[in-house]
């Protein structure tokens, strides 16, 4: 993490969409794998260094990167309807960032 960017601010990356749009981008790719990551607020985002690689799911360098996977927990593969409410829960947490957690 020596390598990873400046954390997400408030101040200057809060009112840009495309970087919302990045980070719950991730979010899916995390839901994808059935993974909830528990402590989701901005000072776990972070810049993506230069040389990262693009992302196979949606074929673009993700401009931010998630940390801190401590309190994260990962289930196994179930219906359709798990990875949704996976998918809703970190959403939710993530567009609720201003409550702390």
């Amino acid at each position: 993490m020596a390598r990873g960017g400046r954390k997400f601010s408030m101040a200057k990356d809060d009112c840009d969409q495309s970087n919302h749009e990045d980070i719950e981008d991730i979010l899916y790719n995390f839901s994808a794998t059935y993974m909830l990551h528990v402590d989701l607020r901005p000072s776990n985002i972070v810049r993506a260094p230069a040389d990262t690689q693009a992302c196979k799911v949606h074929k673009c360098v993700h401009q931010w990167n998630i940390i801190d996977f401590a309190w994260s927990t990962i289930d196994g593969p179930g219906d359709k309807s798990k990875r949704v409410l996976i998918c809703r829960l970190q959403q939710a947490q993530w567009r609720n960032r201003y409550c702390p957690v």
